[in-house]
């Protein structure tokens, strides 16, 4: 019997569920083969041993599916309500941004029409500035004189 073979029917071997052949073959085998018997030894030592097989056996707890539901039930925060002077200062926040939004569109709506000049004046105003006389006096200058400054009438 192979070593390999007879290492992979350890556990069948130790738990007892080998057929009566089978069983007999891997324990004549372990007479014989010393690598394989050290393994099952060490194996079965392993699996023996007082702490792995003295634990206790575990049962559940009927009722932990219903602890548990009232355990959420009562750690679950409670949801804040409008009531009180949180409705009443959401409500005053939502007065006070409307009234500031109408006032900057009141304002704003006068603040448009306050300097309103049309483009002409807009540009004499700029020339006058720049300089010094009215822009449609410059044109006149411009097109009534030539290069040189003579006055073509």
């Amino acid at each position: 019997m192979k070593t390999a073979h007879v290492k992979k029917l350890f556990t069948d071997w130790s738990e007892k569920r080998l057929d009566e052949a089978s069983r007999r073959n891997v324990e004549a085998h372990l007479q014989d083969c010393p690598e394989c018997r050290s393994f099952y030894d060490k194996m079965t030592a392993l699996l023996a041993a007082p702490d792995a097989l003295d634990l206790p056996a575990l049962t559940p707890d009927p009722f932990l599916p219903t602890r548990i539901r009232e355990t959420a039930k009562n750690a679950r925060p409670e949801k804040p309500g409008f009531t009180g002077a949180a409705a009443a200062q959401w409500g005053f926040s939502t007065l006070m941004l409307t009234v500031a939004i109408y006032t900057g569109i009141y304002l704003g709506k006068d603040f448009a029409t306050v300097g309103e000049t049309d483009d002409t004046n807009l540009l004499g105003e700029v020339s006058q500035a720049l300089y010094g006389e009215d822009l449609a006096d410059s044109w006149e200058y411009v097109l009534t004189n030539d290069d040189e400054g003579n006055n073509e009438n």
